[in-house]
């Protein structure tokens, strides 16, 4: 028999396993449709959904903080007494009650031992104190203070890292936004003010061991560079001040800030050698007179 007929024969009802594999072809298979580039897995929140989540939160934070502002009160014999330097004594001889009484009236949490109670209630001064000292700062820098001003930037600012770049970044800008040397002074001396203050946190904070020397010696540092800036800033504007300004400037320098009660020395107690050699004869008199 020829084969071929078996191949070609259209009379054949049963096609052969050959003929199966030569002359049909296999179905492609449906393809998955593909995934679009950043979609988020079934059942997981879309990019829209999250970005008004997060909108939501932080509108709920920022009522809560708002609400928080607006019954902030801190007893004003506190506030004395922090002022007396006595804050401490005072709270550790109230009885328990007496202190829920003032964490009642300060509008924060009064559950708790005695000694928490003592703590919550000194956080709360200080926070009192720094509300007043912002208050005071903006209504000065209203009415163009530029002290105020420069020392107000630091409000806000949570960390020293963040207060030394703060720093450095206003100086950097300082000739083209504050054209004269006695514009400049003054915001230099709220620059410092205001790093100060960031300084007197780290040092007193929970890490403080890493800024007062215990581990590290970050917050001396940090302030060594400031008064290496200081310098610069003199030998370059000095002479372009006048008598009363550079005697303002002097001044501030042997200035006993807050830190100094924590070790930290004035500003013009480093980072000044050879110094005098830029000065006026009348500019070494006065740095003499205040130095020593």
């Amino acid at each position: 028999m020829d084969i071929r007929n078996f191949f070609d024969s259209p009379t054949t009802s049963k096609a052969s396993p050959v003929s199966n594999m030569l002359g049909k072809k296999k179905a492609p298979a449906a393809k998955e449709p593909k995934k679009q580039k950043g979609a988020a897995p079934s059942g997981s929140p879309t990019a829209a959904e999250l970005r008004e989540a997060k909108k939501i939160v932080a509108a709920a934070a920022k009522a809560k903080k708002e609400k928080e502002d607006k019954n902030f009160y801190c007893p004003p014999e506190l506030i004395a007494w922090k002022k007396a330097g006595k804050l401490h004594t005072k709270l550790r001889d109230l009885t328990t009650p007496d202190l829920k009484g003032y964490c009642q009236e300060a509008n924060i949490r009064y559950g708790g031992p005695k000694y928490e109670l003592v703590k919550r209630l000194s956080d709360h001064v200080i926070e009192a104190q720094s509300r007043e000292k912002v208050d005071a700062l903006q209504a000065l820098a209203d009415e163009q203070d530029a002290t105020a001003a420069a020392e107000l930037l630091f409000a806000k600012v949570k960390s020293f890292n963040a207060a030394c770049n703060l720093f450095d970044k206003q100086f950097a800008k300082l000739n083209k936004q504050h054209p004269t040397a006695a514009e400049q002074l003054r915001v230099m001396i709220g620059l410092t003010r205001g790093f100060d203050s960031l300084l007197l946190k780290a040092i007193t904070g929970p890490n403080r061991g890493q800024y007062n020397g215990k581990y590290g010696e970050t917050g001396m540092d940090g302030q060594n560079k400031v008064s290496e800036t200081w310098r610069g800033f003199l030998v370059e504007q000095g002479k372009a001040l006048s008598e009363d300004d550079w005697k303002m400037a002097v001044d501030f320098l042997f200035e006993e800030l807050p830190t100094f009660e924590y070790g930290f020395p004035p500003y013009g107690d480093h980072g000044f050698g050879g110094f005098e050699e830029t000065l006026t004869e009348g500019q070494k008199e006065v740095w003499a007179a205040r130095k020593f």
